[in-house]
Parts: C-alpha cells; sequence; structure tokens
C-alpha cells in the first residue's frame, strides 16, 4: 500500500506495517532501517522502536534474558 513519505507516521501505523511484514508476538527481530526511509515518525526513532515492540512483543526466556 502506498503512502505519503511526507506525512507524519504513527505508532498504529508503523506497527501495522510490521504486522503486514509477518511480524507476530515472540518474534526476535534485528533491525537496521534508514529513517527516512521509514519516514516521518510523529516521535522520531523511539516511535518505531515501541512500533516494533508492539509488532513482535516480549517474551522472557530464563537463558536469554529479556528479548
Amino acid at each position: 500500500m502506498a503512502y505519503d513519505r511526507s506525512a507524519f507516521r504513527t505508532r498504529f501505523t508503523l506497527a501495522k506495517d510490521l504486522d503486514n511484514l509477518g511480524i507476530s508476538a515472540g518474534d526476535m527481530v534485528m533491525v537496521h532501517a534508514a529513517m527516512k526511509r521509514v519516514g516521518h515518525p510523529l516521535n522520531g526513532p523511539d516511535e518505531l522502536i515501541d512500533a516494533l515492540r508492539d509488532a513482535a512483543g516480549f517474551r522472557r526466556s530464563e537463558q536469554q534474558g529479556f528479548l
């Protein structure tokens, strides 16, 4: 789906995009992103990090600590 790259991106729209990519709760995700390619997150890079946490969620493993 095309969107206006000049518009601000929200945690919700970013999380929706991540869901469309197939990222779901419990997934382990490593991200290296050029923020200008992501768009303009409303609260900067923290907005993308929060959206990733929403999409992948957290789970605890005794051997790995927090993921």
